[in-house]
């Protein structure tokens, strides 16, 4: 069987995505100017993120994102485009240095099929929890 020519549209979604999206739903505080709203995330990035997001705020728009994770992740973004078809913005997103490490786990840990609630937590501290020391001492 000879492979079908891609359609147009397709083609450009290929050229145009520089980053595996990962389909991913959370519940996001939106605000940009004076204005709060809560959205839910349907999938992300490390460049964009679809928010649907009723009365969702014009192109070209910055925001700041927070999603509610066990612990928010705050994010900076930029309003793309808006889908109406689907009530919600495609925008691009600017993470800071501060939460770099910690978007890039959450990133990891989708792609992997981890929890994602936990996804993305500041760990308390570098040392191994006590369990797993008393056990390593254990066996000694």
């Amino acid at each position: 069987m000879e492979p079908q020519p891609m359609s147009r549209s397709e083609l450009f979604d290929r050229l145009r995505r520089r980053w595996a999206r990962y389909e991913f739903r959370v519940s996001a505080e939106v605000r940009w100017n004076s204005t709060i709203r809560w959205g839910r995330i349907t999938n992300i990035s490390r460049g964009g993120v679809f928010i649907e997001l009723p009365d969702p705020p014009r192109v070209g728009t910055h925001f700041l994102l927070r999603l509610a994770l066990n612990e928010p992740l705050l994010l900076k973004g930029v309003v793309r485009r808006i889908a109406a078809n689907r009530d919600g913005i495609g925008a691009s997103i600017l993470v800071g240095e501060k939460e770099k490490g910690r978007f890039e786990a959450l990133l990891v840990a989708i792609g992997e099929g981890a929890d994602r609630a936990s996804a993305g937590a500041r760990l308390s501290s570098l040392s191994p929890p006590r369990a797993m020391v008393a056990a390593a001492g254990a066996g000694s």
